[in-house]
């Protein structure tokens, strides 16, 4: 065992969740490999699907991993849970990709990402006070480093229209099935008629009402590789 490398360490041989100090740096068994603490603390960390360990308020874009960000978008379902059928932030997040701008495709598909590690707060409580300001800078600051780990630019303030009439055409479709959906958004005077875009509530209606959160997943990484994947390619 060398410790001057953390690679060459055989973890299988260690307890999970045991640390070792190496040139002054501390690292923690994640049961896959040694991973850097830098400075952080191990009960501020989420343990994640993929096994390793991470922190969202001390969040680094190299302890990211595609398969915990597709997991949790696709375990995570819109409108704190109040929809009338399971439907995830990775199918909205894939929805929203076919109906925006090509420039705005990639970062259509990936700007929730952050609610994989900090859930999807809806957005009557996180534009009220004191939670307002708290959330949307621990969500900033994750969006900038899943930015980061995904190789683009943060678009939000462009995409933002485009979110929100997404958000709208869903309520039309659920007001499909309960007329209810519709009330608060007739009682804030929003005006509908963008939302009514025939592609824009067939792709809301695609999303199977029995959809599983493995099939959510597949359908986001399918859609991530058409268009990541083919760029890198190309």
């Amino acid at each position: 065992m060398e410790l001057g490398k953390p690679e060459t360490i055989d973890v299988s041989r260690m307890t999970l969740g045991s640390m070792v100090y190496i040139d002054e740096q501390c690292y923690v068994n994640n049961g896959l490999a040694l991973q850097p603490l830098h400075g952080r603390d191990m009960a501020h960390c989420l343990q994640t699907y993929s096994g390793s360990f991470f922190w969202p308020l001390q969040p680094r874009a190299d302890e990211i991993h595609l398969k915990d960000i597709a997991h949790g978008i696709a375990c995570e379902y819109r409108y704190g849970n109040q929809s009338p059928y399971p439907y995830s932030v990775a199918w909205h997040s894939v929805a929203l990709s076919y109906v925006v701008p090509e420039h705005l495709r990639q970062f259509a598909l990936v700007h929730d990402t952050p609610e994989a590690y900090i859930k999807d707060i809806p957005r009557t409580i996180r534009r009220q006070e004191p939670f307002k300001t708290l959330y949307q800078e621990i969500d900033d600051r994750l969006l900038n480093v899943c930015c980061e780990f995904f190789g683009i630019e943060n678009q939000m303030e462009e995409l933002y229209p485009y979110d929100i009439t997404m958000s709208y055409s869903e309520m039309v479709v659920w007001a499909e099935i309960n007329p209810v959906f519709l009330a608060k958004l007739n009682a804030m005077g929003v005006d509908l008629e963008p939302a009514r875009d025939p592609e824009w509530l067939d792709l809301v209606r695609a999303c199977p009402r029995s959809f599983h959160w493995q099939e959510s997943e597949h359908a986001w990484l399918q859609r991530y590789d058409e268009l990541f994947q083919c760029q890198q390619q190309s």
